[in-house]
């Protein structure tokens, strides 16, 4: 295909491809029909090589029993999450009569467009909002809904996350073992100079996120360095990994994977807290997140974020948010250590 048709195909849909993802697409028409054919709320605003890459196990038919079976779960796991924080009358949905006054239910946001309409497996109805209180609100999410009924119109008073719950202590290690996350491919210089910096270093473990380290040196990576050095790879194409290390529980996520909802919130903090107060990084429904890998079922104490748009920390009620830029576009990486939970930014120079 011609580089200027896809381009223009994108372009008319409101959407960016990358380089690498290009030169895929115009070797591979069967492919970019397929892209089209997702479409709407399926894609992210930049289509990009590990996006097209995901498409192959993750856009496979699925058949009406399997979803229903996927959301119903993810429906109950939500549901005993609000219940546990919303207290008085919860009604289902079928429920709500005239004289119903003041309520609460909980239900997956099927539609939203000002107003919202939820369901359950009752039944489904529309509830007012006003757009401050909407306008975190994405479609498929599951959420608990505080109302007062008025004139026939249900009025959504406050509106409940399942979220995180904050904790007064940090889980910390009983060893004194550090972590050290690193975005991207490593090229020779930046290979050499971390290789200088880990030398120094007892007891780490390092995590090549989204990259690899050059061709044949893994070997000679843990030779030169020492001996209580481990290294994990792990490419995170459209699937978040959960590590433990000494009670200290770790969740990678590629920052690609968050494209959709930058349309939702531009501010990548702001993303980030409200889909963790989702319990869910992916939680509208498309065939990427088909099989609830994007769900925060246990809450992780540290969250790594590769391929963002800059390197920076957070905190959110306890859990600790690293952001990594990829290596070959700045030189820095963080470097934790677990058993105090002190962070540190390394720039490598």
């Amino acid at each position: 295909m011609e580089k200027n048709d896809i381009l223009k195909e994108f372009l008319n849909q409101g959407l960016q491809v990358d380089s690498a993802a290009l030169d895929i697409l115009m070797d591979n028409k069967k492919l970019f029909e397929e892209v089209l054919k997702i479409g709407g709320k399926g894609l992210p605003t930049v289509i990009t090589k590990e996006f097209l890459s995901s498409l192959s196990p993750a856009h496979e038919k699925i058949s009406v029993e399997k979803l229903s079976e996927i959301v119903k779960y993810r429906y109950m796991f939500i549901k005993k999450l609000l219940l546990d924080k919303m207290s008085g009358n919860v009604i289902s949905i079928n429920k709500i009569s005239e004289k119903t006054k003041d309520f609460s239910v909980i239900g997956l946001v099927s539609t939203r467009n000002g107003n919202i309409t939820l369901e359950d497996a009752t039944g489904k109805d529309n509830f007012k909002a006003d757009d401050e209180s909407s306008k975190n609100i994405v479609e498929d999410e599951v959420v608990g809904l505080i109302c007062s009924r008025k004139d026939g119109t249900n009025h959504i008073n406050e509106i409940i996350f399942p979220d995180i719950p904050l904790r007064r202590s940090f889980t910390k290690g009983e060893l004194a073992r550090k972590a050290i996350f690193i975005s991207g491919t490593l090229d020779k210089n930046t290979y050499d100079k971390l290789v200088d910096k880990i030398k120094i270093e007892h007891n780490a473990t390092v995590f090549i996120l989204g990259g690899t380290i050059p061709e044949g040196e893994l070997k000679k990576f843990t030779s030169n360095t020492p001996y209580t050095t481990h290294v994990y790879t792990s490419t995170l194409q459209n699937h978040p990994v959960s590590v433990e290390i000494d009670t200290v529980k770790l969740l990678f996520l590629n920052g690609h994977d968050l494209d959709y909802y930058r349309k939702i919130w531009t501010d990548f903090d702001t993303l980030i807290i409200n889909l963790l107060k989702k319990r869910n990084f992916h939680p509208t429904i498309t065939p990427q997140s088909y099989d609830n890998r994007f769900l925060v079922e246990t809450v992780p104490d540290i969250i790594i974020i590769t391929d963002a748009e800059d390197t920076r920390d957070l905190n959110y009620k306890g859990t600790t948010i690293l952001t990594m830029e990829s290596i070959d576009k700045k030189p820095i990486y963080w470097l934790i250590n677990l058993q105090t939970r002190e962070t540190f930014k390394t720039v490598l120079s």
